[in-house]
């Protein structure tokens, strides 16, 4: 809930800094305090917990290497795409637009992983009260 937190408020505020509402530095400290709270707890909290919930024996330091890094091949795509896929749009209009595209499909992506952890773990808690996991 706290990373789908972070989403929202990158959306939220976005639509007021478009409105007029927040001034533009205010506007940047959310974004950034946004995408802060959607990005750290997978590396924080979550790998940790996912993998206890799984029931695997591993450790959270590979997959945190793997987000990171697949951060920076998006960030450096991401500017590859602006300066060569549109050159015209302004760096403003873009982030604009990228803040909405990221706050959406997110909050999406944490609700449906949220729903299938929520399931999974419940089937695996079933099974060990079972006696078969």
């Amino acid at each position: 809930l706290v990373m789908m937190g972070g989403t929202i408020a990158v959306g939220v505020s976005t639509a007021l800094y478009q409105a007029g509402t927040l001034s533009g530095e205010t506007w940047m400290i959310t974004v950034g305090l946004g995408l802060y709270l959607a990005y750290v707890p997978y590396g924080c909290i979550l790998f940790d917990r996912l993998i206890a919930a799984v029931g695997v024996t591993a450790t959270a330091g590979f997959l945190i290497y793997v987000t990171d890094a697949f951060g920076y091949l998006g960030s450096v795509a991401l500017m590859l795409y602006k300066d060569l896929g549109t050159p015209d749009l302004s760096w403003l209009e873009f982030f604009v637009g990228f803040s909405y595209v990221t706050s959406f499909l997110c909050t999406l992506l944490f609700t449906v992983s949220m729903l299938y952890f929520s399931r999974a773990t419940a089937t695996h808690e079933a099974a060990q009260a079972e006696g078969v996991a």
